[in-house]
């Protein structure tokens, strides 16, 4: 068994040093594991990330990393050619794609103690056709720091917790915190480039590729003991927009509507200030569509499309949101996984309202 890990960058010449030792790479006279290769993707940066990368590459165990360019901006192409140069070096290596195991990184989130150990233990025990995804936190102090942040996230959420319980399962991936098998990325048709109506990138392009594995039967196995700190920089930049979001990767389009309805607002937090729980109800609706819209309508959508019979809690709720969704077959979901994300967002974007009302109706307390 191989295991290799995949960590684009782009302009991380502060953050990638840290992201690598974590994994043990770029430690002057440490040794690192010998069944783990490290390769990092520059996607075009700007400033001193390629140097950065070669003198980790310096300083870490002869032919445990490589260094690859990939010119085309992007999440999906730096990701890909990543996984295309595993592929080489398995075949170098004289190894069987089935027995390389992709670990997809992030040039800024940090690694803990074992991390890699325990994502290769499950992948061990459960074999193949599985994605498996590690645990993501922030950092204790940043928790600490921005408690009022994540306390009004909390607040906003526990209102609609148990319609997002209802459903079996969840679709979306964190793409910097999760793993699979190389033969299995290449069953499951690989990361690819996505387009909406409109002609801008749909991203999220791990979620994409684990709601095409559907159609394979893939399934996904969570690892409660890797876990992984990921910068707050998108919280500091934005705190109001990630708010809204949920976090999720919109559209460019959309985040640019966003922030133009949305100009001269205070969007900076500031450590240890609280924020006012009392937030406006736009704000309020925003984030509550788009964790309806994850969380509810994407796997619901997911599994009709498939014809799984989902949990029969709250059924007026379920036959609302199936008049909802235009109707989907399985070649969609392997061609165009992304329009599965697009079905869910124009709904909560054309009929918001009817949705946040249809989900107030329901008696949470009937169903307990």
């Amino acid at each position: 068994m191989q295991i290799i890990i995949v960590m684009p960058c782009y302009n991380e010449e502060d953050n990638l040093v840290k992201a690598c030792q974590s994994f043990g790479f770029g430690i002057s006279g440490q040794s690192t594991l010998h069944d783990v290769i490290l390769i990092i993707v520059d996607n075009n940066s700007t400033d001193s990330t390629m140097k950065v990368a070669n003198d980790i590459k310096e300083k870490s165990s002869d032919g445990s990393v490589y260094v690859v360019f990939e010119g085309e901006q992007g999440y999906v192409p730096a990701r890909h050619r990543g996984n295309l140069l595993a592929v080489t070096i398995a075949e170098k290596l004289n190894l069987k794609i089935e027995d390389v195991l992709i670990l997809q990184a992030d040039a800024d989130t940090i690694y803990s103690n074992g991390y890699v150990d325990f994502i290769k233990a499950a992948a061990l025990q459960y074999g193949h056709n599985f994605l498996f995804e590690a645990c993501v936190s922030y950092p204790p102090d940043f928790l600490s720091d921005y408690a009022s942040y994540f306390n009004l996230c909390s607040i906003s959420d526990a209102k609609y917790q148990n319609l997002f319980d209802s459903i079996n399962h969840d679709y979306i991936v964190d793409d910097k915190v999760s793993g699979y098998w190389l033969s299995d990325y290449i069953k499951w048709g690989q990361h690819q480039r996505e387009f909406n109506a409109k002609g801008q990138e749909i991203f999220a392009e791990t979620t994409r590729l684990f709601i095409r594995a559907q159609a394979k039967g893939a399934k996904r196995i969570w690892v409660d003991s890797a876990i992984a700190y990921h910068s707050g920089r998108k919280i500091l930049k934005d705190y109001l927009f990630h708010f809204v979001t949920a976090g999720f990767p919109r559209e460019l389009d959309w985040n640019a509507d966003w922030k133009l309805q949305n100009e001269g607002r205070d969007v900076i937090i500031e450590p240890q200030i609280p924020l006012n729980t009392e937030i406006e109800s736009a704000v309020l609706n925003y984030r509550n569509l788009h964790m309806i819209a994850i969380f509810y309508l994407l796997p619901f959508h997911i599994e009709q499309t498939l014809g799984i019979d989902t949990d029969h809690r709250y059924p007026e709720f379920r036959e609302f949101a199936q008049g909802l969704l235009p109707k989907r077959n399985v070649d969609d979901l392997l061609s165009s996984p992304g329009i599965f994300l697009m079905d869910v967002f124009e709904v909560i974007n054309s009929q918001g309202g009817e949705i946040l009302g249809e989900a107030d109706k329901i008696d949470f307390e009937k169903f307990c």
